[in-house]
This record gives C-alpha cells, structure tokens and sequence, in this order.
C-alpha cells in the first residue's frame, strides 16, 4: 500500500531475543550461573512511533539495539 501522511506506530517483537537471553549461562566452577536471569532489558514487545510528513520521499529509520540501549533514528542513506 502506498504512505500516507500521518503517524504510523511500528511494533517489534523481542520475545525470542529475551527467551534466548535467559537461556544463556556461564560456567563458574562447578556450576552454571545465568547470565541473564531477568532476561532481555528490553520489553518483549516495543512500539515506536513514526511521523509521516512527505509520503513521496524515500522513508527509511535505523533501529539499533545494543545490550544497554535501543534507540532508532532517521536513516541518511541517499534515495
């Protein structure tokens, strides 16, 4: 379908990330100790919200999720 002006709320599922963070453990002597017990520090799900004002522009963003952060941008790639 074709961009619209308006606002659009994109949703990402981190589910599978934070089920295979609790599932990572560490071995310290004789045992295994979770390294993330609490999971992935993000929600399961995020939702961020997009601002549409040219629907004739080339939109992209960058999500980027590092172990502390998450945080998304406009792209800058030329079109």
């Amino acid at each position: 379908p074709d961009m619209k002006v308006g606002l659009y709320a994109l949703c990402y599922d981190f589910s599978g990330v934070d089920a295979a963070a609790r599932a990572i453990f560490k071995k310290q002597l004789e045992e295994f100790v979770s390294l993330n017990p609490t999971g992935f520090f993000h929600a399961p799900k995020t939702t961020f919200v997009v601002k549409v004002e040219d629907p004739s522009s080339a939109n992209h963003i960058v999500v980027h999720v590092a172990n502390r952060t998450l945080s998304v941008r406009p792209g800058v790639r030329a079109h």
